[in-house]
């Protein structure tokens, strides 16, 4: 695999050699191309050095030729001395880190440095679109982003395995859970990242929804907040969208008693679910519950005296 990272474009093409033998009985060996991808660069990857444009076309490349060179030995090509430096550094930034463990997970078994005079495919493909206006399609809208994966559709965390069967193969559970949390302010950015259904969204907006849903994921239709913490009770909890939690704390204040505290009511829904609000929520919920209102503290101070 051959890549070129310039400041226009990135681009590479995949080929593989072929051994046969000719008229004279020699046997020669010839490199047939397989593939070729490119994309124009986006507005933050033209400002990148150069090196790590050479690091983005090259994991532009593995992630295009993936379906090819999958469980397959492979060998780079690059005409970038430095990008072999950068594969071996120990101190990255965090999106050039999941670049790094997304390129070393292939089966590299080579990489080799091509001089640019020889590198001709390559480096026409990356400089195809100087002089070019933007288009759709043209790959200007999207940058190469740790979490570009997602918005792909591509699954790259292989080992989170649930071993609990899913109540039904449904393939609407996602549509269902984009709506439930429809409008709301603090779950849906998440939910939408998670789902990968950010794609639209500018850069700066990607970022801020993935650094949000750090703790979140989705398993069998449902949102679920992992804990982090170690004085947490449970290691998980259910999101409840912002249009249901007032139901879901008035049923729950009213299947555990009502001359249960507020303190109760609390420690009763943090086990269980989880929402911005939920104390407030409970507060609340006490305060307009018709049963509650109704009678009042002092009925309840007389039932508790002895008779």
């Amino acid at each position: 695999m051959t890549s070129d990272g310039s400041g226009t474009g990135l681009a590479g093409f995949l080929s593989q050699p072929f051994t046969y033998t000719d008229n004279t009985g020699k046997e020669q060996t010839r490199w047939h191309p397989i593939s070729y991808c490119s994309k124009r660069t986006s507005k933050s990857e033209e400002r990148y050095e150069p090196f790590l444009l050479e690091f983005a076309a090259l994991k532009f490349c593995l992630d295009e030729f993936d379906p090819y060179i999958y469980g397959s030995p492979i060998e780079i090509e690059t005409d970038c001395q430095a990008l072999r430096d950068c594969l071996l550094k120990d101190k990255m930034s965090i999106h050039h880190s999941r670049w790094k463990e997304s390129i070393l997970a292939h089966n590299i078994i080579d990489i080799r440095h091509r001089p640019g005079i020889e590198n001709a495919v390559a480096d026409g493909l990356s400089h195809m679109w100087q002089n070019r206006k933007c288009q759709p399609g043209d790959g200007s809208d999207w940058s190469v982003l740790a979490d570009w994966e997602a918005i792909r559709g591509i699954r790259n965390d292989i080992l989170s395995v649930d071993t609990t069967p899913l109540p039904t193969n449904d393939p609407t559970l996602p549509y269902e859970l984009a709506d439930r949390f429809k409008d709301d302010p603090f779950f849906e950015p998440i939910v939408h990242h998670l789902l990968g259904r950010n794609a639209g969204s500018s850069i700066s907006e990607r970022r801020r929804a993935m650094h949000r849903a750090k703790g979140f994921t989705i398993e069998r239709g449902k949102l679920w907040r992992l804990s982090t913490k170690a004085k947490d009770r449970v290691c998980r909890t259910e999101c409840i969208p912002r249009s249901e939690t007032f139901e879901l704390a008035l049923s729950t204040h009213r299947s555990i008693g009502h001359f249960k505290s507020l303190d109760s009511l609390k420690l009763h829904l943090h086990e269980h679910y989880f929402w911005p609000g939920l104390d407030n929520d409970c507060r609340q919920v006490i305060l307009e519950c018709p049963e509650c209102k109704h009678h009042g503290p002092s009925y309840h101070n007389h039932l508790l005296q002895p008779i």
